[in-house]
């Protein structure tokens, strides 16, 4: 009798553990990166995808359809065959697939890309025009009309995978977001194990703005925000700013530029 229970609960816990299992890769496979396109003043937050239920055409109930805003410079998804332009395109999980993104700038001003993979799970790569690798970088700059193909490719190399697992072994400073910003950003960075961390923002002149980490940290991802004011609580004037990280010998700097 013991035997047989003891049969049945082994039975029980497999399933449920294959049903995580599935559940956990199914999530891996479902994800949705924000992508800002700043063409001078104008600000354009758009989104792409993957959904299991998704499909290459246009999913009511998932991909958002916009219409051009009243100004000549803006940045929109397409899909072949669709009339309408997409402020968000999702599209299958668990294939190889690209996005079309198309950026209209009629006064041939000069746009910058940004972009937010830090939350995403799983094994794949990610592409801007086959060039640079959005899991790595998270800033891109044009001039005019544009063209431009993400590419998801699901399945990745040994040595992609290799890279992959380093990368999560490391210590890291991302690029914040938004980039420029008014009034608050959001900066992120990994540490690959415990210890002291300090992340301050210095001025163009080198001199000390604010003291946003000072303190023992323990191994992970952290995210925090800058409203733009200094130690005193004041609001600091608009223009470039540098944050900078240092966590035992890791050390890292990045630009960060406030508009008002």
């Amino acid at each position: 009798m013991i035997k047989r229970r003891l049969i049945i609960f082994w039975m029980i816990f497999i399933t449920f553990i294959r049903i995580f299992s599935f559940a956990v890769a199914q999530d891996n496979l479902n994800f949705s990166v924000p992508i800002r396109v700043q063409i001078g003043e104008n600000k354009l937050d758009l989104k792409f995808g993957c959904r299991e239920n998704a499909t290459d055409g246009f999913d009511n109930g998932l991909d958002v359809v916009t219409a051009p805003p009243g100004f000549n410079a803006y940045a929109y998804f397409w899909i072949n065959e669709f009339p309408n332009i997409l402020k968000e395109d999702y599209r299958k999980s668990g294939q190889e697939t690209q996005w079309s993104l198309h950026i209209a700038n009629a006064a041939s001003d000069s746009s910058f890309l940004y972009w937010d993979t830090t939350d995403l799970t799983g094994e794949y790569q990610l592409f801007l025009n086959n060039s640079i690798n959005m899991l790595i970088d998270t800033t891109a700059s044009f001039f005019g009309n544009q063209h431009i193909i993400i590419t998801y490719q699901p399945n990745t190399s040994s040595v992609e995978k290799s890279y992959g697992e380093t990368t999560k072994r490391s210590f890291r400073l991302y690029q914040n977001y938004p980039n420029p910003f008014n009034p608050t950003t959001t900066i992120k960075y990994q540490l690959h194990k415990d210890g002291k961390v300090t992340l301050q923002i210095y001025d163009v002149l080198g001199r000390l703005v604010r003291t946003l980490v000072n303190m023992k940290q323990a191994a992970g991802y952290y995210d925090l925000c800058w409203d733009g004011k200094n130690d005193r609580g004041q609001s600091v004037p608009a223009g470039l700013y540098f944050y900078g990280i240092q966590a035992g010998e890791f050390r890292a700097v990045k630009k960060l530029l406030l508009i008002k």
